[in-house]
């Protein structure tokens, strides 16, 4: 399905067009309309890591797409048993509007979160969504035809959609990775890009913010016999290397002390951290360590996953080539 979770719209792709085109000119409109819709009830309660917004807004995204899509299906279609000019002509136009009511209501979304405005998100978001939505057409064009030629071919779908799925994921996956990439050095460059340490931990826990696409970040660091904070968060509200009074900031680092590794508490997750991101003013964090040699000399804080998408191992893993980043900045 479609998902977003940054500022920079990163969006995911599947093969829903191409699977659309056999359920339009195979089902009638209740039938597609509800069975779409359900369908992407089931999937959603099936993902427990999904907010409830998230399955709400993609029950009503897909179910309002389909019923526009089905509608000019059943007014313009050919109802005969060949797959007529007309009826191909027909089924892209209904595939066509489904595709860009989807887009529109995530690019609606998306701005209303204040993560962009919508046409910036609609522009972000055409290039890689084009060439999905030309892959699939063809691919769901295919899929009528045969399907109408013989419902038994019904069976073969799979395949290639598999290959789609995993096509238009590599691309998506590769371009994430570019863009982490990126951020990582300009978080990397910001450490060295002032002799003053304050100024410097500021772009660097402004980056960190940016890669893990959290509301707020903190990097807490013993330095000289304190425990000190720089905090960032996506106002831009910034406060330099204060010293950590507060209880859950300390006992979050006796935590990692002990632990030695990435804690991860998200949203309406049992667990005995439950309790800590309301003491933080947060909803889910993700912290990681910074180990010099054996010791943990602070840790970095991410708070608030902007989006739909919970903090996952992959931002741990991040943060933890941050740290190391830090830890040599420190040094030097």
């Amino acid at each position: 399905d479609l998902y977003f979770h940054d500022q920079r719209a990163r969006w995911g792709l599947s093969a829903s067009e191409a699977i659309l085109f056999p359920i339009l000119v195979g089902l009638t409109f209740p039938q597609a309309v509800w069975g779409v819709t359900v369908a992407i009830a089931i999937a959603s309660i099936a993902r427990p890591r999904l907010a409830l917004s998230r399955k709400l807004f993609n029950i009503g995204e897909y179910g309002c797409a389909v019923a526009a899509a089905a509608l000019i299906w059943e007014l313009l279609g050919d109802s005969s048993a060949v797959f007529s000019p007309r009826s191909a002509a027909a089924s892209v136009l209904a595939v066509l509007t489904f595709s860009f009511l989807t887009h529109l209501l995530v690019s609606a979304a998306f701005g209303l979160a204040g993560l962009g405005s919508f046409l910036v998100a609609l522009r972000t978001v055409a290039p890689s969504a084009g060439w999905n939505l030309a892959g699939s057409i063809v691919v769901g064009l295919f899929f009528a035809a045969a399907y109408l030629a013989g419902s038994w071919t019904v069976v073969l779908f799979p395949l290639p959609l598999m290959a789609l799925y995993f096509g238009y994921r590599a691309v998506v996956r590769q371009e994430g990775e570019r863009e982490r990439v990126e951020s990582l050095h300009s978080a990397s460059r910001a450490l060295a890009a002032s002799m003053d340490l304050d100024l410097a931990m500021e772009g660097f826990v402004g980056g960190a913010r940016e890669i893990v696409s959290a509301w707020e970040a903190r990097a807490v660091i013993k330095l000289d016999n304190r425990v000190l904070c720089t905090t960032v968060d996506q106002d831009g509200t910034k406060a330099r290397m204060q010293p950590v009074m507060d209880w859950p900031m300390v006992f979050l680092m006796e935590k990692l002390e002990m632990e030695r590794e990435a804690i991860i508490v998200r949203e309406d997750a049992g667990s005995e951290l439950s309790a800590l991101p309301g003491q933080l003013g947060a909803t889910s964090f993700v912290a990681v360590p910074l180990l010099d040699d054996d010791a943990v000399v602070g840790y970095l804080l991410a708070l608030n996953r902007i989006g739909a998408e919970d903090f996952a191992e992959a931002d741990a893993r991040v943060l933890q080539a941050l740290g190391a980043e830090l830890v040599l900045t420190l040094h030097s």
